[in-house]
């Protein structure tokens, strides 16, 4: 298993957001450490983000389904899989929106004609990528939950 891991991780990223070491796989880059692709793809952007007590690594089968025609970044939610474990600004959920931010903001092309990219979220990361559909509609081509929960405020229970 360990060497199963190691070979996965070999081909992650690494970008440094809001003090956290965060890992990352991204399709569009090759296994060099710290490669920075000056001229980002045009392809169809699909970004997946794990739940709580997993890793990127809990997408490892869909990376391997992805054709060359989507770019594909997965990334270690901050504490979890190779990204810094000691978060500066705790385990609070609305950090994790605002670490999302930057890394979404370091990793993805932006300009006056923001990308629209299509998310994955398992649990946690589905709370997040919700989150970041509501505050980034613009940036957001579509949006698939699996595994999480959502709070209605004005809904009642059917009897």
């Amino acid at each position: 298993m360990q060497q199963e891991l190691n070979d996965f991780y070999r081909y992650h990223q690494e970008v440094m957001v809001g003090g956290v070491l965060t890992r990352y796989y991204d399709s569009d880059l090759d296994s060099t450490p710290g490669r920075y692709n000056p001229n980002p793809s045009s392809k169809p952007i699909v970004v997946a983000l794990h739940g709580v007590a997993t890793s990127s690594y809990l997408f490892r089968n869909l990376i391997a389904e992805f054709d060359s025609s989507v770019r594909l970044v997965v990334p270690d939610l901050p504490g979890f899989g190779r990204s810094s474990k000691q978060l500066p600004w705790g385990a609070k959920y609305k950090h994790y929106l605002e670490w999302l931010e930057g890394f979404i903001r370091s990793v993805l092309p932006y300009s006056s004609q923001p990308v629209k990219a299509h998310f994955i979220g398992h649990d946690f990361g589905a709370l997040l990528a919700m989150a970041w559909a509501v505050e980034h509609p613009h940036e957001v081509a579509s949006l698939f939950c699996m595994n999480t929960c959502v709070h209605f405020e004005n809904i009642s229970p059917t009897p």
